[in-house]
Parts: C-alpha cells; sequence; structure tokens
C-alpha cells in the first residue's frame, strides 16, 4: 500500500468568516448583530459572533441555496456560547438547532441546555432536519434547508460581551475515510484521522477529535474504500461515541470496506453517550479483523464475517451480533437487550464464552447449518437464562434438524427447540487400550486404532504412552459394532470388534505376542 490516506465527505455550507447572509430568525431577535469576530473563531481567524441581549429567544442562522441531505446525514454546525448557567434547560430549549426554508420559516430542534451544557465550550451539533418531529414550528417551512442555524433561550441577562457565537456549517453524511497504510510508511489509526480532523485551518471536520483518553466520534467511520483497501492497526485508547440526538438511527455506524483490508484493534473500548443513534458495527466486505481484548458498550448490532476474529471481547448492553463465520473466543455477552445475544451459524468457531442475561431473550441462536450435526461446547457459562422450552432458554436451536450437543467443562445450557429442530445432549465417554507383553511389560509407541464398521474417520488414531495406554474422550453417542486395533513392528496384530458405550468409560486389556513365538 502506502501512506496512510484520511478524509470526509462533507461540503461547506458557510465558513462563517463574513456577515453576508447571517441574520436574526425570526421571533428569536432579542440579541444583536450578527457580527464577524476574530478572536474566538474554532476554525479559521473569524466566526460570527453576537451581542448581549435581554432575557428571552436568540438565533443566529444563515440562508443560502439548501442542499439535498444523503440518507443518514447531517448538517454539522459548530457552536459555543459564554455564560451556559444563563441558558434554560434541554427541556425548554435552552440550545436548539434552526433549520428552514427562510429566516420565517423554520424548525426548531432542542439538543442542549443549561443541565446538559453546563462547562460550555465549542460543540459541534450534527441536525438531520428530515427525521423526527421538531420541537419547535416557526411560519410554513417547504422542506427545502435553506436556512441553518442556532437559537437560544436565555432566562438570565448576560450583560456583557458578545456569548453567541457560530462557526463553519457543514454537510453530508459525515463519513470519515481511512485508506493505505503499510509498514514502512505507517499503518492508519485514530489519531492519525483527529490529527487532520482537529486542524484549526483546514479541518474542525467534528468526526473524530481527541479528548482526554482518546477520541469522540460520530457518523460513519469507513475503514477501507470500496476502491482502496486500508491497514488499519491501533491499541490502548477509547473511543467515545457522540450523544447525537436529532440523527437517524443509523447515523453513527462504523464500516470494514474491501475484502483487502486489514484491521487490528488491541485494548480499545467503544462507549456509547446516546440512545438515538448508539452506534453499530458491519464488516461490509470480507476483510481480515482482528478484535483482541476490546470492549462496546451501549452499541448496537455487530455483522462480522469468516475472516473476522475476536479474542476476549466484551459486548455489554449492546443489542445482538450476527456471527457470520467469525470466529470468537473467550467473550463477554453482558446484559444485551435483543431477543438473541448472539445469532451463530458455525458454533465450532465460538469457544469459551460467557453469557450474562439481561433478564429476556436467548444467548444464542443456531441456524440451519447445524442440522444434523454435533458440536462440543467448552468451557460456556449462563448467567440468568429460563428453563428448559422457554422463551429464555439459553440456546434456541432453529436449524429444523436434530443437533447434537457435547458439554466440556462450564455450564449445560436450556434448550428451546425451534419447528421441526430438536436437541440433544450427549455424554462423554473415556475410550482406552492398555496395551503390554507376554511378560506384563508396557508396550510404548504401539499404533492404536478404533473404527466403525471399518469405515473412516477413525474414532481413536494415535500411539500408546510409555505406560502402554492409549486413551481418547469420545462424544459420538452409542456404537453397537466398532473395531478396536492395536499394530506394533514385532508382534503380531491385535484386532477385536466390540460395542462403544453411550456412557461412562471403557477400557479393553490388550496383550500383544512377538511375532517370533509360534502359537
Amino acid at each position: 500500500m502506502a501512506a496512510p490516506t484520511y478524509g470526509n465527505d462533507l461540503t461547506i455550507y458557510t465558513d462563517a468568516s463574513s456577515t453576508t447572509g447571517w441574520a436574526q430568525a425570526v421571533n428569536m431577535y432579542v440579541g444583536g448583530g450578527p457580527d464577524v469576530d476574530t478572536d474566538l473563531a474554532i476554525y479559521g481567524s473569524q466566526c460570527i459572533s453576537q451581542d448581549r441581549a435581554n432575557t428571552g429567544l436568540a438565533s443566529m442562522v444563515y440562508t443560502g441555496t439548501g442542499p439535498t441531505l444523503p440518507t443518514n446525514g447531517a448538517f454539522f454546525i459548530w457552536q459555543k456560547f459564554f455564560a451556559p448557567n444563563s441558558l434554560d434547560t434541554e427541556l425548554n430549549g435552552g440550545l436548539r438547532v434552526l433549520v428552514g426554508s427562510t429566516t420565517g420559516d423554520y424548525y426548531g430542534w432542542y439538543i442542549d441546555g443549561s443541565d446538559t451544557y453546563s462547562y460550555g465550550g465549542w460543540v459541534n451539533y450534527a441536525i438531520d432536519p428530515t427525521i423526527g418531529s421538531p420541537d419547535q414550528t416557526q411560519g410554513t417551512p417547504s422542506g427545502v434547508y435553506n436556512t441553518v442555524g442556532i437559537g437560544w433561550n436565555c432566562i438570565n441577562q448576560v450583560k456583557k460581551g458578545n456569548p453567541y457565537n457560530e462557526d463553519i456549517i457543514r454537510y453530508g453524511r459525515g463519513e470519515s475515510r481511512f485508506s493505505n497504510g503499510d509498514l514502512a510508511n505507517g499503518y492508519a489509526n485514530f489519531a492519525g484521522f483527529a490529527n487532520l480532523n482537529d486542524n484549526p485551518t483546514t479541518g474542525r471536520w467534528g468526526l473524530i477529535q481527541e479528548i482526554s483518553g482518546g477520541y469522540l466520534y460520530k457518523g460513519l467511520m469507513s475503514l477501507g474504500l470500496i476502491s482502496t483497501p486500508v491497514d488499519f492497526r491501533d491499541q490502548n485508547t477509547s473511543i467515545t461515541i457522540d450523544n447525537t440526538k436529532k440523527v437517524s438511527t443509523n447515523f453513527n455506524k462504523i464500516e470494514i470496506n474491501n475484502i483487502s483490508s486489514n484491521i487490528e484493534m488491541n485494548r480499545i473500548s467503544f462507549v456509547s453517550l446516546g440512545t438515538v443513534s448508539p452506534g453499530s458495527l458491519q464488516v461490509v466486505d470480507n476483510a481480515t479483523v482482528k478484535f483482541d481484548s476490546c470492549s462496546f458498550t451501549d452499541m448496537t448490532t455487530f455483522e462480522f464475517q469468516s475472516q473476522t476474529t475476536g479474542q476476549t471481547i466484551t459486548f455489554s448492553r449492546c443489542q445482538y451480533v450476527v456471527q457470520s463465520g467469525s470466529t470468537l473466543d473467550s467473550c463477554i455477552f453482558s446484559n444485551m437487550s435483543g431477543s438473541v445475544a448472539l445469532y451463530i451459524d458455525n458454533l465450532n468457531n465460538i469457544n469459551a464464552c460467557d453469557f450474562i442475561s439481561d433478564g429476556t431473550g436467548h444467548a444464542m441462536e443456531l441456524d440451519s447449518n447445524h442440522a444434523g450435526n454435533s458440536y462440543t461446547l467448552t468451557d460456556f457459562t449462563y448467567n440468568g437464562y429460563g428453563l428448559t422450552g422457554t422463551t429464555d432458554a439459553v440456546i434456541y436451536n432453529n436449524s429444523g434438524g436434530h443437533v447434537k450437543l457435547t458439554i466440556d467443562g462450564g455450564d449445560t445450557p436450556t434448550v428451546l427447540d425451534g419447528v421441526g429442530a430438536s436437541t440433544e445432549f450427549v455424554t462423554s465417554v473415556i475410550l482406552s487400550l492398555t496395551v503390554k507383553d507376554t511378560n506384563g511389560n508396557p508396550i510404548q509407541d504401539a499404533f492404536a486404532y478404533i473404527d466403525q464398521d471399518n469405515q473412516s474417520p477413525f474414532i481413536m488414531n494415535t500411539v500408546t504412552n510409555s505406560s502402554g495406554i492409549a486413551t481418547i474422550t469420545w462424544t459420538g453417542g452409542e456404537i453397537t459394532t466398532s473395531t478396536w486395533r492395536v499394530r506394533k513392528y514385532g508382534y503380531k496384530p491385535y484386532s477385536l470388534v466390540t460395542n462403544i458405550p453411550e456412557s461412562g468409560s471403557k477400557n479393553i486389556p490388550v496383550t500383544l505376542i512377538s511375532d517370533l513365538v509360534q502359537t
């Protein structure tokens, strides 16, 4: 590849460097101005500010030629208010985003207030005017989004300075784009993107910005592009998904694109702050993806693919995970809100996972790929799930066929069988051959075999140890006719046709006779 490349899809609607196009919205005009301020800008060297005002509604909106927003897109607006304790609460519209067709025909969405914006400072708000119900309507907005800005509801008069400030307004899907990266030029990572995002002259995108202990993220994160893969590697950091209150459900999303991409995340935590768009993750193309000791908290859905591996991932208060052939080892699924925590299409690739119920739903659902097959559950644990056959049983067997399960450590799950499905728990049986010579001495490295009706694959295919013993654990159930064989150079071969029991253990003592002895 090449050096990592970072980009976005945002278009500037106004850079807030001139008062042209700026005005106060109808019925929200207790402030003065607008003015151009050369001291307070977060982007470039200028922003729009407004003089102190009486109590009541004030605003600054920009009117241009309205764009068509993409699906799940938004306007991205920077604002700052110097006296946050003078605002009304969020419920009463202390801070609101205004979008409409003119300064007299607009909607308002309450987005912050003294109770949620208590420390003030520059904040980038995302607003999608195509979804949801507005909190305020002025005039008769036409659905064309020409006018965009911020409104403030002051309950205490600010008596000095220019407390109201707005800066650059952009629009788009809010896509943060990661591509390229290699060993020689450095891998793509969060710090590389944030370094450009936070640039006060060319950046301030409001997509992935550096904060104390990690990064604040919103929008669509594209790791790899349709035409360009990425080699992304990062570790030991935290991603906070912004509380975007006035956007679509799918606004915050992480997508992994291009089958040639490589994604490695180690000890990275993702935490969502909001409930409107908590964030999801989808492996769109079957890239090489590795999550090691990562955590995902309060997000929604995860969709992996067969080249995804997850080691010691913690999913906490998320919705559900779709396996799609991925390998998940020693993962924790805690208080998942979906009707199923983990949708499984290959139980062989799931190992030693822990499931903690939120009080409803199943830990796992088995699809039709499992019908007629046998699986071993190794070191699984379950806490808080219901009884066998209930809607909150651990496993929902939705395979439409018969599934055999063997428990190897951990807990035995309860099961609800779907239409045409049945589940059998198979008990482990210890099978062994103890091989000695005619003097009672153990014979080491004798080849020991067990097969069923002379059919492959072998039930046992190993050699004896220093004690002359060959042993295996069998979970295939009872077999009425099996052949037990032992071979060793210098000895006559041994063969016995016998059964394999349903439970317990079975040991066959074998005495090998030297092929030099005449019988």
